[in-house]
């Protein structure tokens, strides 16, 4: 039993080994068995999803051919390939090069093409990253600065006098999106339950406030302004910091894509 990456490490397969027996040949005078070895697909783990979940899964579904032991080490492995291939990703970055698709050694065909690369991995086995990310673009990015949050109790007043109470929260967003981004590991991993259970705490307030303080119906607010608060949200989304919300990959690779698709635009 064994695992390989697939073409765009995207997903893992995982695969089972048979050999079956297929016939007799004369050899040097004597019957000889010929084997025929079948490999036999058993699932496709997707690497942005939880991998240990999936495996889960997989064992209850393959009525015990994969044994516990195997799920541990299929589970390290994959998540050795893809820090991998982050890292591989940050490595592109400092120099300056973006976007691209991971190699996945597939044999001697990408030994002989890819064994001059300095990051090429000849240890590597077929279906495992070959540390080669192929056809990255070089693109020089602009310098840029983060401003300094500002006075909290001013810009409230900024916020009222101009008529920008829609922005209130905005602030405190780019605050947290600026931890997010300054992470390691995934989107979901970076607040922990209590850290988020006192966020949505945080949040209640100021729809508390709204509809309980200033006496307001929830339901007439959603008719007049849930549109323009989904485009305010999905516009934040496509922002630079943004750009992580709602994904499940790590921090390190979103950052890096982007970085490649806006300065695409």
């Amino acid at each position: 039993m064994y695992a390989r990456l697939n073409s765009k490490a995207t997903s893992f397969n995982i695969y089972q080994s048979r050999s079956e027996f297929d016939g007799l040949v004369e050899h040097k005078g004597r019957p000889r068995k010929i084997y025929r070895t079948d490999n036999n697909k058993l699932a496709e783990i997707d690497l942005s999803a939880d991998i240990d979940a999936q495996l889960d899964t997989v064992v209850l579904s393959c009525g015990g051919q994969i044994s516990k032991s195997k799920v541990k080490t299929f589970s390290s492995w994959a998540r050795s390939q893809v820090e991998l291939i982050e890292k591989a990703y940050l490595h592109n970055a400092k120099l300056g090069l973006f976007g691209g698709v991971p190699v996945i050694r597939t044999g001697k065909r990408d030994d002989d093409k890819y064994s001059s690369e300095s990051c090429y991995v000849a240890s590597s086995k077929i279906g495992e990253f070959s540390g080669v990310i192929k056809d990255a673009k070089r693109i020089e990015l602009p310098d840029s600065t983060e401003s300094a949050p500002s006075n909290l109790d001013s810009e409230i007043d900024a916020m009222i006098a101009a008529g920008r109470l829609d922005e209130l929260c905005d602030p405190i967003i780019q605050g947290l999106l600026r931890r997010m981004n300054s992470s390691h590991g995934k989107v979901h991993e970076i607040f922990s339950d209590e850290q988020t259970h006192k966020l949505y705490v945080a949040e209640r307030q100021l729809y508390y406030f709204v509809t309980r303080g200033l006496s307001r119906k929830n339901s007439d607010l959603q008719v007049s302004t849930k549109h323009a608060a989904e485009e305010k949200f999905k516009n934040l989304k496509q922002t630079r910091a943004g750009y992580c919300l709602c994904k499940v990959k790590a921090i390190l690779t979103l950052k890096l894509e982007a970085e490649y698709k806006i300065l695409k635009r």
